[in-house]
């Protein structure tokens, strides 16, 4: 089993990096709603869990 977990605070750093590795089946966000969702479109993944508050 393999669990990486980063933080970005800059999204345009996080769009550059984010689907830069050979691992990935599950990500997890954390933050404000629309904003966790409009950033799942830029993930490749399997499966997305938004954390909203």
């Amino acid at each position: 089993m393999l669990l990486a977990f980063v933080v970005w605070n800059d999204l345009d750093e996080l769009r550059a990096s984010v689907n830069d590795t050979e691992y990935g089946l599950a990500a997890y966000v954390f933050g404000e709603l629309a904003e966790a969702l409009h950033l799942g479109e830029y993930l490749e993944t399997q499966y997305l869990s938004v954390d909203w508050r």
